[in-house]
């Protein structure tokens, strides 16, 4: 796995430029878990990881939303929507954007390590997740799943965080 440094002129929470993400289409970089909600100059740790991401390009006419979970149309370079049942996910929208992700934009995907997702049911601590066909987190189980979660959801669409196994 490659990572690189160059790509931090655009930061997580930041879509890419279509000039610049297309020059920078599939690198993976790996970012301190921050609070990157905070307003301060030097942001409060989360958890003390690190978590990977790969900027990617989403090409479905459909917007996705920060936290979702999505899946390649092109492996490792382009998304196209959210992930079904049965579906193995590429990672989790970039959770610190401020707003969905349209068609031919290009944003980080975030898909091991610690990081905000969207919940699709209550789910308790340490659980073994997997996508939904809202792309969202569920229940998985030992055999077949995709992560962990990290805090605790008492109902459905609550940002939650998880630690994330996908692989990428």
């Amino acid at each position: 796995m490659t990572y690189s440094n160059t790509v931090m002129s655009v930061g997580i929470g930041e879509k890419a430029s279509a000039a610049w993400g297309s020059q920078h289409l599939g690198a993976q970089c790996s970012f301190p878990d921050l609070d990157y909600t905070s307003s301060a100059t030097s942001k409060p740790s989360l958890s003390g990881a690190m978590f990977s991401a790969r900027l990617v390009k989403h090409t479905g006419a459909t917007p996705v939303a920060p936290g979702s979970y999505v899946k390649y149309d092109t492996p490792g370079l382009t998304t196209a929507s959210i992930t079904g049942t049965g579906d193995e996910p590429a990672g989790v929208v970039d959770p610190y954007l401020t707003s969905n992700v349209a068609q031919n934009e290009y944003y980080w995907l975030v898909y091991s390590g610690p990081c905000d997702s969207l919940a699709g049911e209550a789910a308790a601590l340490n659980v073994p997740i997997k996508p939904d066909n809202t792309g969202r987190f569920v229940a998985g189980t030992e055999a077949a799943n995709y992560g962990r979660v990290m805090e605790a959801s008492t109902a459905a669409a609550q940002m939650r965080r998880v630690f994330l196994n996908i692989g990428g």
